[in-house]
């Protein structure tokens, strides 16, 4: 991190602390505050969908997506509290007495930062893990959930033992050339590049998946957007890399420290938002039916024979009961994978290979 030299010093106007010059305050509470917000709706709407819509359906991975979230919201509290110590002013603004607190508050944020991520992407592979039952799905996902535990974990660790001893990290008035830390610029690139990539790779892993979902073009491509969304939380990623170099490069750290915060806060807690939308839909239904309704529900007498069952597959359409007009598309509504053949359907119908058998779920409490 760059010192201000003399010559800086020199160009400081005076300090004002009661009224400072273009403070980001407004800036970190409305966004952080409507981010915070929002994901609460989304995590609270995820576990109403699965618990009271949808029978059965809560599994590991919401519980998982919950601690994820809890971790997220405690990050963006610590962010909504640290323009009241100068986070967000100029330096030459920020009274040198806050700078230890600045730098204790910044030490919290960045080591929940991993964590929040890992737990993140380690619930989304669990919900491909009982969406997707091929046997190659299972080696990659557990590969992936592998990877994100050990980036998750080593991520914190670094961001807490960054220096030895540990309060050298918030102790601003000892030159970095004095400190035994590692270089954290290099450690924070390499860190926000990996979480980048494996943002991508994660979210649209389920797009060769859901392609081949026998649906229309139109259908494909929304269920494709629904679980791939995701993916923009690389743009968020790719812009905190950019604030860093900033960071790095300039004297100014309180004002760009928050900037690399509102980033920060909008990777994490998109990321569990974008996370929650498949989960959202017997939601959506339920409160837009005309508008979130699937068109594969339909008449049909010739389905593959279960009569029973309470599926809804992507091939035709499945009854409950003996009225094969019973299921409404109000029901239709959680996508999950079914391998036991159906009575009466032969294999031979599809043609696909390696195919599996893709369903709805529409056992929704009434």
């Amino acid at each position: 991190m760059s010192m201000p030299t003399v010559e800086d010093i020199l160009t400081w106007p005076p300090p004002n602390y009661d009224n400072p010059q273009d403070p980001l305050n407004p800036f970190i509470y409305g966004v952080e505050g409507a981010l915070l917000a929002v994901m609460t709706m989304f995590i609270a709407g995820r576990f109403i969908s699965r618990t009271m819509l949808v029978k059965n359906a809560l599994g590991v991975d919401d519980w998982v997506m919950l601690l994820a979230y809890i971790i997220c919201a405690a990050m963006t509290s610590c962010h909504l509290y640290a323009p009241q110590i100068g986070i967000g002013r100029h330096l030459y603004d920020v009274p040198l007495t806050n700078l230890p607190a600045i730098g204790k508050l910044t030490l919290v944020t960045m080591a929940l930062f991993g964590p929040a991520c890992a737990l993140t992407k380690i619930s989304i592979c669990l919900t491909y893990l009982r969406l997707f039952p091929s046997q190659t799905n299972k080696y990659i996902n557990w590969g992936c959930i592998g990877i994100m535990i050990g980036w998750g974990i080593s991520t914190c660790l670094v961001m807490v033992f960054q220096c030895i001893p540990m309060n050298s990290t918030w102790d601003v008035f000892t030159p970095m050339s004095e400190k035994n830390c590692v270089d954290t610029k290099i450690f924070f690139m390499i860190t926000a590049g990996i979480n980048s990539v494996t943002d991508c790779l994660i979210y649209l892993y389920p797009a060769n998946y859901l392609w081949r979902v026998q649906m229309s073009r139109r259908q494909r491509i929304s269920l494709i957007s629904c679980f791939s969304l995701g993916v923009v939380v690389t743009i968020a990623g790719g812009c905190r890399i950019w604030v860093m170099g900033r960071f790095f490069s300039s004297w100014d750290q309180t004002y760009w420290g928050a900037l690399i915060c509102i980033v920060l806060a909008i990777e994490v807690n998109l990321g569990v938002v974008f996370s929650c939308l498949p989960a959202l839909r017997p939601l959506m239904v339920r409160m837009f039916p005309r508008a979130w309704g699937t068109s594969l529900v339909k008449s049909n007498t010739n389905n593959y024979g279960q009569k029973s069952s309470t599926l809804v597959s992507s091939r035709g359409f499945r009854s409950i009961g003996n009225d094969p007009e019973s299921i409404h598309i109000q029901k239709d509504v959680e996508l999950t994978v079914s391998t036991k053949p159906y009575e009466g359907y032969s294999s031979k119908e599809d043609n696909r290979e390696g195919s599996e058998e893709w369903v709805f779920r529409s056992d929704v409490v009434r």
